[in-house]
């Protein structure tokens, strides 16, 4: 006996065992009337006859459900095709129950397949009542949620997008509340991101989280007063719960709801837990808009000590320095901001505007005689000049700055007197300690 017969009779004894060991309710007791009923439907269903096919797949189902998952999904969709073939005004009743009979069968016999899994086939489920018992929807609500319970971040995206939209119509139809929509918001949302983390770039993942975020916007749940009616009063039992934060928070910033106490007090929190350079950004801007600028100013002196990209660094350099020019006069610190500022972005403008009004608004602490004052505007039009040369975009405001200022340069006459000609080299004292040169008003 050769090799190769060896080894086609040791294949055969293994496929001996293998049918002896397959689980004796696979064929229901019946193999052959199973095999039968099998054979013939699955025949006529290769070939698109589907209501020939039905009659012996219900036999097959009645005696052997467990022959396999296949068996189920044709069943799936061959009642599916024979709904869709007749008018919804005919009586489909009967019919869309035994399709949703189906999913419930194929939990029972295959639900522990991972091909298979009860919350996939939940989710299945779900779109049947939403395509054909439309006033089921709560029905769906229910499926829908089990299934992204059950099924976590391997939902299929399209259910989880299916889920958000029931859930905006609810609410609207007043059948679940505003905290319901939230808490389904976010049941999304951590499920679509934590998909988004494995496939960063899938198409359908991103397609699918835009339409929850404009689900959500359009529920009415993400009214701002809704919002803060929810949340306001659970603040101060979850003010050190990260999590609870941020869910909060990106759902006030997705409804606009961010010009409020409670947003800053949130923002506030999280960044006590969890500091950042952004964070402590957002916060100086709102309490900019409330003119609280002695807070504004530490929390921009807190953005400028952690980690910041170099645009909003600069960003924040030049904002601190405006508040400490503008509203607290601190004009040495205004300057030291501005130049901390064009260190990192040379090619700005602004600082070079507000280093100029810094020696405009400084020149009587400064000197005590009116000449040597007046001097101050031969430094603070080279900054306006230096500003329009780096920035284009602010040349007229420059231009106007210049010729505004230009105008309190001394007389030519007066810088005779003081031994200066147009043009001379001209160093400013105190602390401003600049170059520039001395030019006649014309």
């Amino acid at each position: 006996m050769n090799s190769r017969t060896l080894i086609i009779i040791s294949l055969l004894i293994a496929i001996s065992f293998s049918l002896q060991a397959q689980p004796a309710d696979k064929y229901g007791g019946d193999k052959e009337a199973c095999g039968r009923n099998y054979t013939i439907y699955y025949e006529m269903y290769k070939l698109g006859q589907y209501d020939a096919a039905i009659p012996f797949w219900q036999k097959t189902v009645s005696i052997c459900p467990k022959f396999s998952l296949g068996l189920w999904k044709s069943g799936e969709k061959m009642y599916q095709k024979r709904i869709d073939a007749l008018d919804p005004s005919i009586e489909r009743e009967g019919l869309i129950d035994s399709l949703l009979w189906i999913y419930d069968q194929r939990i029972i016999h295959f639900g522990n397949d991972p091909r298979s899994s009860k919350g996939y086939v939940l989710g299945r489920k779900a779109l049947s009542v939403l395509k054909y018992k439309k006033a089921n929807s709560d029905q769906a609500y229910a499926f829908l949620g089990e299934s992204l319970a059950l099924e976590g971040a391997k939902s299929k995206s399209d259910i989880v997008l299916t889920y958000m939209q029931v859930s905006r119509h609810l609410f609207k139809d007043g059948m679940i509340n505003a905290e319901n929509v939230l808490q389904d918001y976010e049941l999304c949302m951590s499920i679509i991101d934590a998909k988004l983390l494995d496939k960063p770039n899938d198409k359908l993942i991103t397609r699918a989280r835009q339409g929850i975020e404009t689900h959500f916007t359009k529920s009415g749940a993400a009214d701002c007063d809704a919002l803060l009616s929810v949340y306001e009063s659970k603040f101060s039992d979850n003010n050190t719960d990260k999590e609870w934060l941020k869910k909060v928070r990106r759902q006030l910033k997705t409804a606009s709801c961010t010009d409020n106490d409670f947003f800053l007090n949130l923002t506030i929190a999280m960044f006590d837990i969890e500091p950042s350079g952004d964070a402590a950004r957002d916060i100086a801007r709102m309490f900019l808009q409330r003119e609280d600028y002695g807070k504004a100013a530490i929390y921009l002196e807190n953005a400028l000590e952690l980690n910041l990209p170099d645009e909003d660094k600069a960003k924040s350099w030049y904002e601190l320095g405006y508040i400490q020019y503008n509203h607290f006069k601190n004009y040495s610190d205004a300057r030291s901001s501005a130049r901390n500022a064009l260190a990192i972005r040379p090619n700005w403008g602004d600082p070079y505007l507000l280093i100029g009004k810094v020696y405009v608004d400084v020149r009587e602490t400064v000197y005590d005689e009116e000449f040597d004052q007046n001097t101050m505007f031969w430094a603070a039009v080279d900054q306006f000049a230096m500003a329009k040369k780096v920035d284009p975009e602010i040349a007229e405001k420059a231009d106007e700055l210049i010729q505004t200022y230009s105008r309190y340069f001394p007389s030519s006459e007066t810088m005779f007197y003081y031994g200066l000609k147009d043009g001379q080299d001209y160093t400013i004292g105190s602390w401003i300690n600049v170059k520039t040169k001395a030019k006649a008003r014309k």
